[in-house]
């Protein structure tokens, strides 16, 4: 679960800083704009982002077929937790 975490960590955190630089190195051609005034214009357009997820629509999908799909990708667990191989202490 610690690797997932941290791969998952790894598409967040890139991203933040990739912009972080190019957004610091953009300022520089921009010296009238407050370096605030970028960070409320992030805070907007994640407002907006926000506003427009709420327009997506919904798709159920169905245990079997998800079950289905997991069989054929063999991503199911192959032991049950009474079966696990570690035994709390």
């Amino acid at each position: 679960m610690g690797v997932y975490m941290g791969i998952f960590n790894f598409f967040i955190v890139i991203p933040q800083i990739v912009v972080a630089i190019l957004v610091s190195r953009a300022m520089d051609y921009f010296p009238r704009v407050n370096r605030l005034t970028a960070v409320v214009f992030g805070g907007v357009c994640m407002l907006v982002a926000g506003i427009l997820t709420l327009f997506l629509r919904r798709t159920e999908v169905a245990p079997r077929q998800l079950q289905m799909v997991a069989e054929e990708e063999d991503v199911l667990p192959t032991l049950t937790p009474s079966e696990s191989l570690i035994t709390p202490e």
